[in-house]
């Protein structure tokens, strides 16, 4: 069994989490986070982010 390498979508879905939230500054943080792991979860946090 291969397991997500740094759980790319519990970091995604923190984000949205964090941004439901009011907490756009920890929704950045993960969306930096995600650049470097997966570039395409970051895409997605960042059209949520700046919708």
């Amino acid at each position: 069994m291969q397991l997500a390498p740094a759980h790319v979508d519990a970091n995604l879905k923190l984000g949205i989490a964090y941004l439901n939230l009011g907490n756009r500054t920890a929704a950045l943080q993960q969306y930096n986070l995600l650049l470097n792991l997966d570039p395409e979860a970051a895409r997605q946090l960042h059209n949520v982010i700046f919708r």
